[in-house]
């Protein structure tokens, strides 16, 4: 596995990462998503279906988690927020799968679910592959798939920082987050051609 070890006598860059690991957690990156379609697409319960199911659900796992139980630390964490964001994106894919005949909003559905699907199948085999690079990348896939080579550019920097950020703070290797990206392409590619 590589992982940087990169010296912390920089807080500031410290701070930088943070900020940019909070500011791209996937309930937030699906938010701008969310937002993108609305002004593009007339189905506006959709639009409510997606942010309980992209947004809303998988943030609710922590205060779940929290009043659950307090055992396991991070890592009970985010095996709950995992659950979460599989039963949620599991709902999405039912809804676009026998609700909308958009096919962006049917594709949008199809990836999320596929993905999460990819990332249990890894978790079964003890790989573990980042889903904040997943989601993130769900994000810019589907911007880059809606704006066209305009938005390729703005896409890789952010993914960029994303990436650079989750090793600064030591939240993933880059095999994790390679991982992550690469089964949310895989289940947006897997989309492209079902539906």
């Amino acid at each position: 596995m590589v992982n940087f070890n990169m010296s912390r006598e920089n807080t500031w860059l410290d701070k930088i990462a943070n900020i940019i690991r909070v500011a791209t957690v996937p309930p937030v990156m699906a938010l701008l998503l969310i937002f993108y379609l609305y002004q593009h697409t007339p189905n506006h319960k959709f639009i409510g279906i997606a942010a309980l199911c992209l947004v809303l659900l998988p943030l609710a796992a922590y205060p779940v988690h929290r009043l659950a139980s307090s055992k396991n630390g991070r890592e009970g964490q985010r095996r709950t927020a995992f659950k979460f964001t599989f039963v949620s994106y599991l709902l999405l894919e039912i809804y676009t799968a026998f609700f909308c005949t958009e096919r962006i909003l049917r594709l949008v559905g199809c990836t999320y679910f596929l993905t999460v699907l990819i990332l249990t199948i890894l978790n079964l085999f003890r790989i573990k592959a980042s889903g904040h690079a997943a989601s993130s990348s769900a994000v810019l896939i589907f911007f880059v798939y809606l704006k066209g080579s305009p938005a390729i550019l703005p896409c890789l920097a952010l993914m960029t920082a994303i990436f650079w950020a989750s090793i600064r703070t030591g939240r993933h290797t880059v095999e994790q987050l390679v991982l992550g990206t690469s089964a949310c392409l895989a289940g947006f590619i897997i989309s492209l051609a079902i539906l």
